[in-house]
């Protein structure tokens, strides 16, 4: 990173004092702290990542300003040490926030994808076991229209042998009509319903 690019970053102009660039510096720590947006995890990441590119770009211009004016190291050698160690350690607490930020974060991120797939395990689940119902209740349904219909047949072939067409005739018919035309549209009626079932 250069330098002009640093002073841009820290939001001063080239010929501000070492001061104002310290001062400038901790302002934007105290703006970007991720801290602050501990209940946003979108904001949390970006404060983090603005905070990394403050914290690059002070360094570079705090070695500007010791290699511009040595007067300064001199000057602050008894507050430079002091401002050094202070801000080696402000840079290394502000990256292991953002180590944390980002693995909050990361970790919040696994956590609702896992959820999200449990959700989606769980209605597929749902969904086979619908669908297993289905095929259970065609078979049923398949079996009983065979038996209705077969009855019925022998109902009325039984009739019509014997020359009389009595109670057991109008038994048989009624078992064809149902097994040919009653059975079908109740099937496919309860069958429509759980389709719909399935799909919510």
């Amino acid at each position: 990173m250069d330098v002009s690019r640093s002073f841009e970053i820290l939001e001063i102009n080239p010929d501000s004092t070492f001061d104002e660039a310290k001062q400038a510096h901790r302002d934007l720590i105290n703006v970007w702290h991720p801290d602050k947006y501990a209940s946003n995890e979108r904001l949390q990441y970006k404060a983090t990542e603005k905070l990394k590119e403050v914290n690059a770009a002070w360094e570079v211009v705090h070695k500007y300003y010791i290699g511009k004016d040595l007067h300064v190291t001199s000057e602050n050698n008894h507050d430079g040490r002091n401002q050094d160690t202070g801000s080696s350690r402000t840079e290394e607490v502000n990256s292991k926030q953002a180590d944390s930020g980002r693995q909050s974060y990361s970790q919040k991120e696994r956590y609702s994808n896992s959820k999200a797939s449990r959700h989606q395990q769980t209605r597929t689940k749902s969904k086979w076991v619908t669908e297993g119902y289905i095929y259970t209740f065609r078979s049923v349904m398949l079996i009983i229209e065979v038996v209705m219909f077969v009855r019925g047949c022998y109902l009325v072939r039984h009739t019509l042998l014997t020359y009389r067409f009595d109670r057991s005739g109008y038994v048989g018919l009624l078992l064809i009509f149902h097994a040919i035309m009653v059975l079908p549209l109740a099937q496919t009626r309860v069958i429509r319903y759980l389709g719909r079932h399935v799909k919510k």
